[in-house]
């Protein structure tokens, strides 16, 4: 979902919300990665899902101009959030439903909050 309020002095606000069901992965859990621990579990693609993932980004802006209204200078003011909430988002775990494998990596998680804050000069 994608919204954007424009207030008066020339702010911006506005935002996007990105949801989604669980991706869908094969839980067959497996000591070797070959052989499953239960050798009565028949292997079935796709039987599990992860939890569900949001992300909500926001960017708040300012915009005016330097020199009077007939300058050609303007500059934006802006702070820009991603993953607002700080949302713990898994991106994939291993067939024994472990974030990250039995290695624990860190990129099967999406990243958390990043906040910048700039200034835009356009003539």
């Amino acid at each position: 979902m994608i919204a954007a309020i424009q207030f008066p002095w020339e702010v911006t606000l506005s935002s996007v919300w990105t949801y989604h069901t669980g991706r869908p992965y094969t839980f067959f859990p497996s000591s070797d990665g070959f052989t499953p621990d239960d050798s009565t579990l028949t292997f079935e693609p796709n039987n599990a899902r992860l939890k569900h993932f949001q992300v909500l980004d926001a960017k708040l802006s300012k915009r005016g101009r330097v020199g009077g209204e007939n300058s050609n200078l303007a500059l934006t003011l802006y702070l820009d959030a991603r993953n607002l909430f700080n949302t713990r988002n898994v991106l994939w775990v291993d067939s024994s439903g472990r974030v990250g494998g039995e290695l624990g990596d860190l990129t099967a998680w999406d990243q958390g909050r990043r906040v910048r804050l700039g200034l835009r000069m356009e003539i």
